[in-house]
């Protein structure tokens, strides 16, 4: 591979950029060469010095995804960001998407969890009323109005989980990104 085809593979390697971005990426790259050349070192030793333009495309991609995570913390966004650094590598897949897919799984319990106490402490509390002359029917409303502020706080404080959650991964990510570029 020479000079040329090495440019030409960072252009289409990254290609998810805007054209713009692309023209720029590629003088960057161009720079490198002349730099490299103009200290006698072959288009062979500097292209490896580089690296892959596939590699180079995956890890910026990851780097952007984490960006517009940091930035706009949605669901969406985070599984991208997530998503684009296990493409980084096999152990990647090992250490970050069984993790995060089982926290995902015990948020979802969280928030379903709270959606069920509290549709259960409604369903006791209104099924009280006609027994609100007894010690039963009291009973029943009383649980019935705890197991709804249970369901509710339970909802609440998985919000501030799923937050942090999405705070942690963020940090974890940016992290991976580091190793994954100085290794």
């Amino acid at each position: 591979m020479n000079q040329t085809q090495y440019l030409d593979e960072i252009r289409q390697a990254f290609a998810f950029l805007p054209p713009e971005e692309q023209d720029e990426m590629v003088r960057d790259y161009a720079e490198h060469f002349a730099e490299g050349l103009s200290q006698g070192r072959t288009e062979d030793e500097i292209i490896s010095a580089l690296g892959s333009p596939a590699q180079l495309a995956r890890q910026s991609k990851a780097a952007l995804r984490i960006q517009q995570a940091r930035e706009n913390t949605t669901p969406v966004n985070l599984l991208r960001a997530v998503l684009a650094t296990v493409g980084l590598g096999f152990l990647n897949v090992i250490l970050l998407l069984g993790p995060f897919i089982a926290a995902c799984v015990l948020i979802l319990v969280g928030f379903l969890a709270g959606i069920i106490f509290t549709a259960a402490g409604t369903a006791f509390t209104l099924g009280a009323f006609p027994l609100l002359g007894g010690y039963f029917g009291l009973t029943l409303f009383v649980s019935g109005i705890a197991l709804a502020a249970l369901g509710i706080l339970v909802f609440c404080l998985n919000i501030l989980v799923a937050r942090w959650f999405g705070k942690l991964t963020i940090l974890y990510l940016q992290k991976n990104i580091a190793i994954i570029k100085g290794a």
